[in-house]
């Protein structure tokens, strides 16, 4: 399985290698052509230690979408994968780190639906990160009034050597618009540090990480297409750190997410 994924992986690093080119002006027949194996090795050795760096950083807060922003209908089942994630400096361009997630969500009621989510690029890393999470709908749109959905979730991220637990709630308004079911919302991400103290020891100054997020989702059928853009971690800093965020100021970074859905 984890062959599968290094595959994909790889495949999402030679897209962005082809932007890369396009940006250079190197993409031409002639010129790709050029490209040996070793420019793609080491392409691939630096996005993928750039993705290993926020990894590292972002697993002690959340930096993927929001799931579900509005419940399912009641007995309805859906699968949902997302890609996308932070903004870096990488080859003289901005890109979207490329974190992908794969969910799993079940309308239980009416107003509630159950979901389970897997970060699959966390899997490259020998590291299992899961989460496990209900969207329960609080008021139904009313003209301008928006509808209210609440999200907590239990996010688990373990491998050999350690386990952590951080809980997580999420508050979104949603519109519908122009009599259709297509609908964009806004909302914020509550992310606790529970933990006392970081790597190597060091004492952990904050246990509550926010996340604004607004985003847009076309409705069909049986396919949802979602967009969204979200500040990761407003309240912390990036400062003094190895990757260059891209964010309107010193704190967190601006992550751009795309995420499928198929209903059934």
């Amino acid at each position: 399985m984890n062959e599968i994924y290094t595959k994909l992986f790889v495949i999402l690093l030679k897209v962005c290698l082809i932007i890369v080119l396009i940006k250079h002006g190197l993409h031409q027949a002639s010129n790709i052509e050029k490209i040996d194996e070793p420019l793609i090795l080491k392409f691939t050795f630096e996005m993928k230690k750039n993705i290993y760096f926020i990894f590292l950083l972002f697993t002690g807060f959340s930096c993927a979408p929001s799931r579900f922003v509005k419940p399912l209908e009641q007995g309805e089942k859906a699968v949902n994968i997302s890609l996308g994630g932070p903004l870096i400096a990488f080859s003289g361009m901005t890109i979207p780190i490329p974190l992908t997630t794969i969910t799993g969500a079940y309308g239980f009621k009416q107003n509630t639906t159950l979901f389970a989510s897997w970060h699959t690029t966390a899997a490259l890393f020998e590291t299992v990160q899961a989460e496990v999470g209900v969207v329960q709908q609080l008021i139904k749109q009313n003209n301008f009034i928006p509808a209210i959905t609440t999200t907590p979730v239990a996010n688990f991220i373990f491998n050999k050597n350690h386990f952590n637990f951080y809980p997580q709630l999420d508050v979104n308004a949603y519109w519908h618009y122009l009599q259709k079911k297509n609908f964009f919302y806004i909302g914020v991400n509550n992310w606790f540090e529970l933990r006392q103290t970081r790597t190597h020891n060091e004492p952990q100054t904050k246990h509550w990480f926010v996340s604004p997020q607004i985003g847009h989702t076309i409705v069909r059928n049986k396919w949802n297409y979602t967009l969204e853009l979200k500040y990761v971690a407003i309240n912390k800093s990036h400062e003094n750190i190895v990757v260059e965020y891209k964010s309107p100021s010193s704190n967190g970074a601006i992550g751009v997410y795309i995420g499928i859905s198929r209903k059934f």
